[in-house]
């Protein structure tokens, strides 16, 4: 049985060409509107999607801050500012790629998503990161964190006690080279914040003046 993939795209010719080539591996869907797009998810639940941002009737980040879209979805879209690219990822958005791409490039982004992943649960004390939910918890209490957050939490946990800095926890989570540290350590103050609050007894992500930034795992 074929996995279903959206395609959410006004480009008439982008869309057209990108159905061809997907189907023959995908129960591809084609909406070249967020009304299209939003009938379709109404009653189906697809297992990928590919989504434009301009649309004719609306942005199709929309899709994704309103939760209506919960499977691994990959922008393609001609918005290439560094925070359209942040604010897709904090969206919920498992890639941000900037027009125009190959459709093999593509194809070979969506079956990375789509890959199966083994159970990781990352634990330090009482934190507890479920990688594949992509949820975090403390002394069972969910907390709260963006998708870029996650992002570097995650990375700063599996190099635990070793100093990174914005640099490379940027280019670690965007998957670029670093550009500015603006949006990195305003993720960062914020991620540090939410673990404050849920564990004010802890401090799991420590900073060094010249050296940056670790998670101190705990027994």
């Amino acid at each position: 049985m074929k996995l279903k993939l959206l395609l959410v795209e006004d480009d008439e010719t982008l869309l057209r060409e990108m159905t061809a080539y997907f189907s023959g591996c995908y129960d591809v869907y084609a909406a070249a509107s967020l009304a299209a797009a939003r009938e379709y998810l109404a009653d189906n639940a697809p297992d990928a999607a590919v989504l434009d941002l301009i649309l004719p009737d609306g942005n199709g980040l929309s899709l994704l801050t309103a939760n209506l879209l919960s499977c691994p979805t990959v922008i393609l879209t001609t918005m290439d500012a560094d925070d359209d690219h942040a604010e897709g990822l904090d969206a919920g958005a498992k890639d941000y790629l900037i027009k125009p791409v190959s459709l093999r490039i593509l194809a070979k982004h969506l079956s990375v998503r789509l890959a199966p992943k083994s159970e990781s649960l990352l634990v330090s004390g009482k934190l507890s990161i479920d990688t594949n939910k992509r949820t975090v918890s403390y002394a069972g209490k969910p907390v709260s964190l963006t998708s870029t957050e996650f992002n570097i939490l995650v990375y700063l946990f599996n190099e635990a006690d070793n100093f990174h800095t914005a640099q490379e926890i940027y280019t670690a989570v965007y998957g670029e080279l670093f550009l500015q540290s603006t949006a990195i350590k305003m993720h960062l103050s914020n991620l540090r914040f939410k673990l404050s609050r849920a564990a004010p007894d802890e401090n799991y992500i420590q900073t060094a003046y010249g050296k940056g930034y670790r998670f101190r795992k705990e027994p």
